[in-house]
């Protein structure tokens, strides 16, 4: 059913993909729910994003604690963004295959 979480990597275009959806339903849900739903759903949708942004590192050869250049004010964040928006490596690496 849901066959996207079997993946050990993710795309360019699927990250973004998910980030662009993601964002556009916490802006809604921030002007529509109030109190302990909107912050169970923002949890929710941080937790998920954390789990893509896994998935893009995997697909650069990168390992997932990369995550935590989050951290770290502006240089962490570009070093992210870098590892975030390069080409993954063809063919398969230490996470797996390549997904189509």
């Amino acid at each position: 059913m849901f066959k996207i979480f079997s993946y050990q990597r993710a795309t360019r275009l699927l990250f973004w993909m998910v980030t662009a959806i993601l964002l556009s339903f916490s802006f809604l849900a921030y002007n529509f729910l109030h109190g302990q739903m909107l912050y169970v759903y923002l949890g929710i949708t941080i937790l998920l994003q954390l789990y893509f942004i896994v998935l893009r590192l995997h697909d650069v050869n990168r390992g997932g604690w990369n995550v935590l250049w989050i951290v770290v004010p502006i240089l962490g964040w570009g070093i992210l963004l870098y590892y975030l928006s390069r080409k993954g490596q063809m063919g398969s690496n230490y996470y797996g295959e390549m997904i189509q």
